[in-house]
């Protein structure tokens, strides 16, 4: 029926949907995850130097990132509203969102609202993507399901540039996070489960430094590119050989 013999897909539910919806077997379908090299996707000393003083940022603000399209399937209104839960416990946290979209007059107008308006920075659209993920001091991801999340790279981002995460539970994340070793995971569009993740992150450095670790060497050791290359050869040699 198919005219490929097998199919490599980069995350579990996209997997799930090729069973399901085009009756693809199972055992036809690899999952083979994303994978980068480490000695591009670093963390930066230097770029958190230019980037904090580009947004005048103090060295000793805790900085709270999220980089992504402002879309609703993003989720970033959820992430507004649960920093605004916790801004005022942790006067030097700050929350900064990059990407650009058509959000982006609705969360400036909701941080105005919450009377965060001063507390958040919109960067909009960067391309230095490796120095404005080094000026971050936690990652918050907070997309939504529904809106055909799979295994995003905003993540992966964060688990190589040594980042303590709290995501949302959504498409593949959790394979990307390991729950109180590199981050917390939460439910989608739950504000009060994101507050209360940030918070404990905001007012603990050893468990930020201690998830900073674990994410890292979770990202060596899963989603490196030589790892995905392997995985590949790997699976390649045993179809052929199958054939």
């Amino acid at each position: 029926r198919f005219a490929t013999n097998h199919f490599l897909v980069d995350g579990h539910c996209v997997k799930g949907l090729l069973v399901d919806q085009d009756h693809i077997p199972s055992s036809q379908i690899s999952v083979i995850h994303l994978g980068v090299d480490p000695a591009i996707m670093k963390r930066d000393p230097v770029g958190r130097v230019r980037i904090r003083a580009e947004f005048d940022i103090p060295e000793d603000a805790i900085v709270i990132g999220n980089v992504g399209r402002l879309v609703p399937m993003k989720g970033q209104e959820f992430l507004v509203r649960a920093f605004a839960a916790v801004a005022d416990r942790f006067g030097h946290a700050t929350l900064f969102i990059v990407g650009d979209g058509e959000m982006m007059p609705d969360l400036k107008a909701l941080a105005t609202k919450l009377h965060i308006g001063t507390r958040i920075l919109f960067a909009g659209f960067r391309d230095d993507l490796p120095a404005i993920y080094s000026a971050f001091d936690v990652y918050a991801h907070s997309s939504v399901e529904g809106g055909g999340e799979t295994f995003p790279f905003a993540v992966l981002q964060a688990l190589a540039e040594e980042l303590p995460i709290v995501a949302t539970n959504v498409g593949d994340v959790a394979e990307m996070i390991e729950e109180g070793v590199t981050g917390f995971l939460v439910p989608d569009r739950d504000e009060e489960a994101l507050a209360t993740s940030l918070a404990e992150l905001l007012a603990d450095s050893n468990l930020r430094h201690r998830m900073a670790k674990g994410s890292h060497s979770r990202f060596l050791r899963l989603f490196t590119r030589d790892r995905m290359v392997d995985d590949i050869v790997e699976i390649y040699e045993r179809v052929l050989g199958e054939s």
